[in-house]
């Protein structure tokens, strides 16, 4: 959701948005062309299929003359208050599987519009005080177990009204900005609580690194500037072989990479999380190798990978059919022990399995 400052200013964001949205395209295309592996292909064709389909909206409230008003400021605001009259929006966009996915508001739907799967909200209007509040809780619902925060991207630094607005509708505080059940001393400023969501940040990340550690794979050779991509690429899928050694030790390390992103997301994009910019991309791409599997759209990466095995295990014989006879193949004869010579081979031997 993109919080305009004004009527005007949310029709030129969307005419804006739509103009650069093709250029966007355009590069997606580019980069799937450019593509060096299958995975990565695909994982780009899934984005740029989404982004294609992507439908963006105005979302504001009717006025008298509205038409004529627009035209002068060289807007055309019929074509979305024709949509708006037309289609239930509201629904719409509170369908996660919706093309309807960016909504450009400026007043409507900013207080009392409940929409758990909203994952970014963009804010370009002064805001303050329980406005504010509501807001940014369009952002904030955890959404099953995809979604545990959500993004704020302050344009106009409306987050020095943040803490003015917490101390008076926070949970944690009273009217007076003091703690509940707590002296004025109890109270850390912004600065010192930044410190401290940095410190659990890079102790969770530890934490990752020591299991992984024991699983047998050391998570600096991913973080390592000097790696070659190939290398990398390698040693993630080694990584997510390690974490495949059983289903407690795969359950175990993404429990504890959701926590990784959870207090990343939060801190995110301030300065204290500058230092853990590497390990976290490193594990982020882990998790991402494990999640890849079991999507739909990697089902045939998975089948290249079994059919190519199964392949160098059968010897197939022409058999010319006459008329009414059928054509048979006899899979007793599959020869086991070359097929288990070339799962010997393989050095994703848990990850195969897994999938």
């Amino acid at each position: 959701m993109l919080v305009a400052l004004d009527k005007p200013t949310a029709v030129r964001m969307y005419d804006l948005i739509t103009m650069y949205w093709k250029d966007y395209l355009l590069e997606l295309q580019k980069r799937i062309d450019d593509a060096p592996e299958i995975e990565e292909e695909q994982a780009l064709w899934r984005k740029f299929q989404k982004a294609k389909e992507t439908e963006v909206c105005v979302i504001v409230s009717s006025e008298q003359n509205e038409v004529d008003k627009f035209r002068k400021l060289g807007l055309d605001i019929a074509t979305h208050r024709k949509k708006m009259v037309d289609r239930d929006l509201e629904k719409d966009f509170k369908k996660e599987e919706h093309p309807f996915r960016l909504a450009i508001v400026c007043a409507m739907w900013i207080t009392g519009f409940d929409v758990p799967c909203i994952s970014t909200v963009y804010l370009d209007k002064p805001i303050k005080g329980h406005t504010l509040m509501q807001t940014i809780a369009r952002a904030n619902r955890v959404y099953d177990d995809e979604k545990e925060n959500g993004l704020i991207v302050d344009y106009g630094n409306v987050y020095k009204q943040l803490e003015k607005a917490y101390s008076v509708y926070g949970e944690a505080g009273d009217r007076t900005g003091r703690a509940k059940g707590g002296s004025d001393g109890d109270n850390k400023k912004p600065i010192e609580l930044l410190e401290q969501m940095g410190e659990e940040l890079g102790e969770t990340i530890r934490q990752v690194k020591g299991y992984l550690s024991e699983l047998g794979f050391d998570l600096t050779v991913l973080t390592n500037t000097d790696a070659k991509p190939m290398d990398k690429i390698a040693n993630i899928k080694k990584a997510a072989n390690c974490v495949c050694l059983n289903e407690t030790s795969r359950s175990t390390f993404e429990i504890m990479v959701r926590e990784v992103f959870r207090k990343y997301h939060a801190l995110y994009p301030e300065e204290q999380v500058k230092p853990f910019l590497k390990p976290f991309n490193a594990i982020e791409a882990i998790y991402q190798e494990l999640n890849r599997q079991t999507r739909s759209a990697d089902v045939l990466s998975i089948m290249l990978k079994l059919q190519a095995i199964v392949n160098e295990s059968i010897t197939i014989t022409p058999m010319v059919a006459g008329e009414d006879e059928e054509v048979s193949v006899d899979l007793s004869k599959l020869d086991f022990d070359k097929l288990k010579a070339a799962f010997a081979r393989t050095t994703e031997k848990n990850t195969l399995v897994k999938t």
